[in-house]
């Protein structure tokens, strides 16, 4: 019974044998288009932010103290730990201290923040 309803509907995809492929170019050529204007909306997101940040603090010391605080530890506990428990799933010893180096590196960033944005100025 299905065979007679497949013969009584047209096939439009066998009439349009290139239309997959010609769908394929302008799916390629779409994404191509959001990638581009994703990566220049996020580019000039980033420039108009830096330079709002850049006008409206009078001190650098500032600025450095918040990457100090991110990013360093980012780099000294954050990742090391993370890439360590990736590259190695079983539970062992050293498993076990990646895991406290990198919840080590989470309570340190909002610490630091914390008395480079608060505590530092009053100084």
């Amino acid at each position: 019974m299905l065979e007679r309803l497949a013969d009584d509907v047209p096939n439009s995809n066998l009439d349009n044998a290139n239309l997959p492929l010609e769908n394929d170019a302008v799916d390629q050529d779409m994404r191509r288009l959001l990638d581009d204007f994703l990566f220049y909306g996020i580019t000039c997101v980033f420039l108009v932010l830096s330079y709002i940040i850049a006008m409206s603090v009078s001190d650098l010391g500032v600025i450095l103290g918040v990457v100090g605080a991110t990013g360093s530890t980012m780099v000294s506990y954050i990742l090391p730990g993370a890439v360590y428990m990736k590259l190695h799933p079983e539970p062992h010893t050293l498993r076990h201290l990646a895991c406290l180096q990198l919840s080590i590196g989470v309570l340190i960033v909002p610490t630091a923040l914390y008395f480079v944005l608060f505590k530092g100025s009053g100084a």
